[in-house]
């Protein structure tokens, strides 16, 4: 069997280029911290875990400190990603 997850990661502190950007990015994020790319891979890795995430199928994970709460059009990408997923298990 095959475990289809996907995530989603918002702003991180790499792509942040001058302090004014800083500041309006870290008041946009309701956690009021901007994500760092560890915060990214401790969740990749425990997907990847098949002993911890096992039964964990089809989850969309997003990754932002609540920033997409703000941002209806994030929710649509579950119905995307069950396109995606649907079409790659016809072709198996």
């Amino acid at each position: 069997m095959y475990n289809f997850n996907f995530f989603f990661k918002s702003f991180s502190n790499w792509y942040i280029q001058c302090e004014q950007e800083l500041i309006t990015e870290h008041s946009r994020i309701p956690y009021q911290c901007i994500g760092k790319p560890e915060d990214v891979a401790e969740a990749i890795l425990f997907l990847a875990d098949r002993k911890r995430s096992n039964y964990i199928v089809g989850h969309q994970l997003v990754i932002d400190g609540g920033a997409s709460l703000q941002m209806p059009l994030v929710a649509d990408s579950l119905k995307i990603f069950g396109t995606v997923a649907a079409e790659a298990m016809q072709k198996k």
